[in-house]
């Protein structure tokens, strides 16, 4: 997604990236970063994302857990690993190589973990789907599966419509499935990564 967005950001005033900062401190007054190498950086607005770490509550086994305790399990079928045929994770909770949202990822796997308990043989594919707004009335998806790496899908105006109108009907999709899941399923055809990525290179 840095392909797309970080030309958006040179455009909307000169907006820097920067990556790989490892953050000691902020003054906040003085509007300077620090470094644990010793690296000043001023800023205008910071926007700090603190490492993503799992919940500081108890498991057992613990030895479940990743080191930074996610629960590791299965990436196709969820179970937690250990030998375990019947207690699975989903979403953030999990050490899954996926996005860690609570939303589509984690409906996708939540419905996955249904039909095994049904007696399906089903598998995850990594999927994710993620409403991405970038302002001004633009949007985008942040598309990609276990095999296929995200796609370069449009920002445009047409695609925030489709975050907005997939954010107000997301909770009546949940509550009515039997109306909503043909037309989940018919989009999630739609826009497989592997078809995608030969549209959005």
């Amino acid at each position: 997604m840095n392909e797309l967005i970080e030309p958006l950001l040179k455009e909307r005033g000169g907006i820097e990236y920067i990556t790989f900062y490892t953050l000691d401190h902020v003054d906040p007054e003085r509007r300077v970063a620090y470094s644990m190498e010793g690296e000043e950086l001023k800023f205008d607005a910071a926007i700090v994302i603190p490492p993503h770490v799992g919940v500081d509550i108890k498991y057992v086994p613990e030895d479940v857990l990743d080191s930074d305790r996610f629960v590791q399990a299965d990436k196709f079928t969820n179970r937690v690993k250990g030998g375990f045929d019947d207690a699975f994770v989903i979403g953030d909770a999990s050490a899954l190589p996926v996005a860690k949202t609570g939303g589509v990822t984690a409906h996708l796997q939540a419905s996955v973990v249904a039909r095994i308990l049904q007696g399906e043989d089903a598998r995850n594919t990594g999927r994710t789907n993620c409403p991405f707004d970038v302002g001004y009335g633009l949007g985008t998806f942040v598309i990609s599966d276990f095999n296929n790496p995200t796609i370069k899908y449009p920002i445009n105006r047409i695609n925030h419509l489709f975050k907005v109108a997939f954010a107000a009907t997301y909770w009546d999709m949940i509550l009515y499935p039997e109306l909503w899941d043909p037309i989940f399923e018919a989009y999630f055809e739609a826009t497989e990564p592997a078809k995608l990525r030969h549209l959005y290179r």
